[in-house]
């Protein structure tokens, strides 16, 4: 219902109705998107944890894909569609475009029950999260976000330029909860007192990382019947908040395109996935820029001023239509 905004000196410069405020838009964790989606599965849809695809290989002639996982299993499929994230081992062979880019920011998130953070957070403008209170900080390159998640849950997000790719493996003898304390060290009170209430094992901390935008998943490097869809396909910087309407839409795209389609027949899935291709890539690639050019703006030294007035201008928006 309501959006806080302050600087990391704690002066608030936007405290007025969330943009969302009386709208259907909800925040929703990702544990709970995944646990929706697996329920949703029919009973001839099996699951398969603890393996790990090592690679694979087209048989043309048998018209197959042949998956070769870690623990030795030979698995046969007449179609595969490379969903396995921005380090994607299908893109290895399809794209073959190296590592994602990791663009210079670190992100640390945590989420706690409802009740516990009222209990912790006694501090305008955080008297309660009952009334939906979300609230950033923003300054000094840094972004600091508390959200009502749903579920009577809170998730709290810090992300800050990091020179550092992988600093759990620089300094072992430290922990994510310790390295975000010194991040946004002097800032505010809640953020320290957030990050000090999460349990330290749960603390996700994590690089940013993105790709350039290509012609092709796969069909271009004479694959016929292997394609990517998610970040796999286009990975992106989160600011745009459509990495997962991205990954939807690419399934529904192609569902369209393999309905009908005899998977026996090498060139009529070959077509099909290069249809698919080309419609999502034209979707996909603008707004991999675009991600990546707020990603780049949301450090700079103005980005309060830029989020504030961008509230204002919602808002003003919003109450013309009411």
């Amino acid at each position: 219902k309501q959006q806080v905004l302050q600087r990391p000196s704690g002066k608030i410069i936007f405290n007025d109705d969330s943009m969302f405020m009386d709208t259907d838009f909800r925040w929703l964790a990702w544990y709970d998107l995944q646990t929706a989606l697996r329920e949703s599965l029919t009973g001839d849809v099996s699951i398969q944890l603890d393996t790990k695809l090592i690679d694979f290989e087209e048989d043309e002639e048998a018209g197959i894909v042949r998956l070769h996982f870690e623990n030795g299993d030979i698995v046969h499929t007449r179609l595969l569609i490379g969903a396995d994230g921005y380090r994607s081992v299908i893109r290895e062979k399809t794209v073959d475009d190296g590592a994602p880019i990791y663009t210079g920011t670190m992100t640390w998130r945590g989420v706690m029950v409802r009740s516990y953070f009222d209990e912790i957070v006694q501090m305008e403008p955080f008297c309660s999260m009952k009334d939906g209170v979300n609230l950033a900080i923003v300054g000094e390159g840094k972004n600091f976000w508390v959200m009502d998640c749903g579920g009577g849950n809170i998730a709290w997000t810090g992300t800050a330029l990091y020179d550092e790719e992988n600093p759990s493996l620089e300094d072992d003898n430290t922990s994510a909860s310790t390295r975000a304390l010194k991040t946004f060290q002097n800032w505010p009170q809640i953020v320290e007192t957030l990050i000090q209430a999460t349990d330290t094992t749960a603390i996700v901390e994590s690089g940013v990382y993105d790709r350039d935008p290509v012609s092709s998943w796969g069909v271009s490097k004479g694959f016929k019947r292997s394609t990517l869809l998610g970040d796999a396909a286009h990975p992106m910087r989160p600011l745009l908040g459509l990495g997962s309407t991205m990954a939807f839409q690419d399934s529904k795209c192609l569902a369209k395109n393999l309905s009908g389609v005899d998977l026996t027949n090498t060139e009529d899935v070959a077509t099909a996935l290069r249809l698919y291709e080309e419609e999502r890539i034209a979707v996909t690639a603008p707004y991999q820029k675009e991600a990546r050019k707020m990603g780049e703006d949301s450090h700079s030294d103005d980005r309060a001023d830029q989020l504030k007035a961008v509230l204002e201008a919602s808002l003003a928006k919003k109450k013309e239509t009411v």
